[in-house]
């Protein structure tokens, strides 16, 4: 339940930032676990756990578009 909590309060933190114009990217593995990073952010690895990081930054170019599917592929209309 708290991952899952974590997940979702990340991923309205991504919404927010890319209504800002500010693109992210949420990372974990490995680096979530390393005895230096959690030392490092003062975290008791036996007590916590690091589920992620998020990179934050402006694109050097604007993204281009992503051509979406019609709706009408995805959704049914009822009389």
């Amino acid at each position: 339940e708290d991952y899952a909590a974590c997940a979702a309060a990340i991923q309205n933190m991504q919404l927010a930032l890319q209504a800002e114009g500010v693109h992210s990217k949420w990372g974990s593995g490995d680096l979530t676990r390393h005895p230096a990073v959690l030392e490092m952010l003062g975290v008791d690895g036996n007590l916590e756990d690091v589920v992620g990081f998020i990179w934050i930054g402006h694109p050097l170019a604007p993204p281009k578009g992503v051509p979406r599917p019609a709706l009408d592929g995805f959704v049914r209309r009822l009389p």
